[in-house]
């Protein structure tokens, strides 16, 4: 295993403990015990993170961690707690006349970018 794949496995390492800490937040245990979860995922995570930084940059460290975060706490979030996904706010914009024939529109709250 080269450095630069070691450094993903660390910082999809962060990546999941950081979900698992705010997973562990919902938890139907005691709140000392939930408190305990989430300072252990938290430590994990950054020792994970530390030694991602250790291989790769910090935007390759970063955006690993912060995709696998997101995806697998929205993922347990739709399967075990029964959360909704859906993208409230957020309007995909083709055929709009300020936007060219290449391009599409993602607006959200009122904002609008715009993409080639």
């Amino acid at each position: 295993m080269n450095r630069s794949s070691k450094g993903y496995a660390w910082a999809l390492s962060a990546g999941f403990n950081a979900a698992l800490a705010a997973i562990s937040t919902k938890l139907p245990f005691h709140q000392i015990v939930r408190y305990g979860m989430v300072l252990l995922f938290n430590v994990t995570m950054w020792a994970s993170y530390v030694n991602s930084l250790k291989a790769l940059s910090s935007l390759q460290a970063t955006v690993t961690n912060f995709a696998t975060n997101f995806i697998s706490s929205g993922l347990v979030g739709f399967f075990f707690f029964h959360e909704s996904l859906s993208p409230q706010g957020i309007n995909l914009q083709k055929n709009h006349e300020s936007v060219r024939e290449n391009q599409f529109a993602v607006c959200y709250q009122n904002e609008r970018i715009v993409f080639q």
